[in-house]
């Protein structure tokens, strides 16, 4: 996927994918190092419908709050850009 549109696909295929395609984004921040991609990949994983599921998210980065808000904040920046 290319760079300026990685992280609004990557949140779409969580928030539509379910579990298995939260299982495989966090399996791909599990394996990244370079911080930029694990940022990435971190609030596309904010993205999942299953409040349960979040609160595993790792918290040595962030809090699930933080992850919710900028994930919101990502969203509402992308639509103002289209408009």
């Amino acid at each position: 996927v290319a760079a300026p549109l990685r992280s609004r696909v990557y949140c779409y295929g969580v928030k539509e994918g379910g579990d298995e395609a939260f299982d495989k984004v966090m399996g791909l921040y599990s394996a990244e190092n370079i911080q930029l991609e694990k940022d990435i990949l971190l609030r596309a994983l904010g993205c999942h419908r299953d409040i349960t599921a979040l609160k595993g998210l790792p918290s040595e980065h962030t809090s699930v709050e933080k992850v919710i808000r900028d994930c919101s904040t990502g969203i509402r920046s992308e639509q103002q850009i289209d408009q």
